[in-house]
């Protein structure tokens, strides 16, 4: 269960998180068709650290703090690699785990990531 919650956490905070580096690299706020604007695959190219802090929810009156960090590689073509690291509770709950994945940037700077674990779960 705690391993599901981890993986579902990475696959929300990095979308955030690729949303929130779109909008610093000085992409246009305004809405614009998928045809056209200045964004694509393309603007995602490079190494991206991230660092995720929340906490995990599993009955009423319970929380659990999650931490973590991310690295992730964008390709420029749709593809990415990440390494991720989380402590639950204060402890390590593995060590860096592979995931890999795909990316679309539309042309209006919104997107969407599907991240695969190594662990072969979400």
């Amino acid at each position: 269960m705690q391993r599901k919650s981890i993986s579902r956490i990475s696959m929300i905070a990095t979308p955030v998180m690729i949303v929130c580096g779109l909008l610093a690299s000085g992409a246009p706020a305004r809405a614009q068709s998928q045809d056209d604007g200045p964004c694509s695959n393309r603007i995602l190219l490079g190494d991206y650290g991230f660092a995720v802090e929340g906490l995990i929810l599993p009955a009423p009156g319970v929380t659990i703090p999650v931490r973590g960090v991310h690295m992730t590689h964008f390709d420029g073509n749709g593809k990415l690699t990440q390494v991720d690291s989380i402590i639950l509770n204060g402890g390590p709950i593995s060590d860096w785990t592979t995931v890999t994945g795909t990316y679309h940037v539309n042309a209006n700077c919104t997107g969407t990531i599907l991240l695969l674990p190594s662990t072969g779960g979400l």
